[in-house]
């Protein structure tokens, strides 16, 4: 039922926030011995658990396959890469940050001399501007072409948190728009003007 569904996630997310409370704010998740998924406290979190699990309920997303955390870096890192180019390409020099809450993974998003700057893997900011929350499930549909900007707006499978958070809301939805005649998510190809900082 939906009310099964719904309340069994409303469940995980208080889970995964009393698991979120008792781990350390400036470590990431791939490093660690965390089981529990959303394990890092931020505004946001609980709910985008409960809705990322609905989803799964609704098949909108699909589960990811396990991975241990040096290759889930490496995964999750490539999917941050590909959906920051994306998203900077549209976001009118707008700069942010991406926060991955499975792993409490952090991107920033900069523009210096004309180029996208995404530096992957940085510590947890103190003052952190826009942010940009996403699940890795709902991450890697986005950049996979399964899930469009809209859908992941109007589901909540995509937060916004702090600064000035409409530009990269809508770079969100010109990099992963809809064909309506296909149904197919459409993304445009990746400029050159993207450099690439690993941590």
């Amino acid at each position: 039922m939906k009310l099964y569904s719904t309340l069994n996630g409303i469940s995980a997310g208080i889970f995964c926030l009393a698991a979120l409370l008792a781990q350390p704010a400036s470590a990431c998740g791939y490093h660690g011995s965390v089981n529990n998924p959303f394990t890092f406290s931020y505004p946001g979190s609980v709910q985008l658990a409960v809705n990322t699990r609905q989803a799964l309920d609704d098949q909108v997303l699909g589960a990811l396959f396990p991975m241990p955390g040096s290759f889930a870096l490496k995964r999750s890192a490539g999917w941050v890469e590909r959906l920051a180019s994306q998203m900077g390409q549209h976001s009118e020099n707008a700069e942010f940050h991406i926060l991955v809450m499975n792993s409490g993974l952090w991107t920033s998003v900069t523009r210096q001399g004309g180029e996208t700057v995404v530096s992957i893997h940085v510590e947890r900011p103190d003052n952190p501007g826009a942010v940009l929350l996403v699940s890795e499930e709902a991450l890697s549909a986005l950049v996979n072409g399964k899930l469009d900007g809209n859908t992941a707006l109007n589901q909540q499978l995509v937060m916004f948190d702090g600064g000035e958070t409409g530009k990269i809301r809508q770079a969100l939805q010109k990099a992963y728009p809809l064909n309506r005649k296909t149904g197919l998510v459409q993304s445009a190809p990746i400029h050159d003007s993207l450099s690439m900082v690993r941590n």
